[in-house]
């Protein structure tokens, strides 16, 4: 009987990678125009998904490097007050070691500036935070490796609770 091989230069893989230690446990509160919520916190997880053509070596990517940028990006983000520093209605000012946050409705809180995680986001939603992550995994990975394995897609879930989940993705 002769054997064939499959021919895979076309075939597309996803490749997800989940953890319990993908995870993260942030306050922050949302605020807009005429809206704020009171201060709270989530224990966030993460789940991540990339899309590519497998390669000579059999992968799309190796789950390792997957792993590992996951958990660094989550660690990093653990136990800290997310700070929107692109928030258009919250006055952020460093007083000595701490971050004074003014809201739009003159109330104040003040976070020792080592607990908190300054993020380039407007709302700290679960989509922005999402959207975070995306490029901090791209950055971490590297986005040419990303490229050089022909990975054209990736996508996160970021979760604040069992029934609460957002999905973000990108074309890369």
């Amino acid at each position: 009987m002769e054997k064939k091989l499959i021919n895979l230069e076309n075939v597309i893989s996803d490749v997800l990678v989940e953890s319990p230690s993908f995870s993260f446990h942030c306050a922050h509160f949302i605020a807009y125009k005429g809206f704020k919520e009171t201060l709270h916190g989530h224990n966030y997880n993460v789940s991540l998904k990339i899309k590519g053509y497998i390669q000579d070596d059999g992968y799309v990517i190796d789950f390792s490097i997957l792993k590992d940028a996951v958990k660094k990006i989550c660690n990093k983000l653990d136990h800290h007050f997310i700070l929107p520093i692109y928030s258009d209605v919250l006055k952020i000012e460093k007083v000595n070691n701490n971050i004074k946050i003014t809201c739009e409705d003159n109330s104040e809180y003040s976070f020792p500036e080592k607990d908190c995680i300054k993020i380039p986001i407007k709302h700290s939603s679960s989509e922005e935070i999402g959207h975070y992550i995306i490029e901090k995994i791209i950055e971490e990975i590297d986005l040419s490796y990303l490229k050089s394995r022909k990975v054209n897609y990736i996508e996160i879930c970021i979760s604040e609770s069992p029934t609460q989940k957002a999905i973000i993705y990108k074309y890369i």
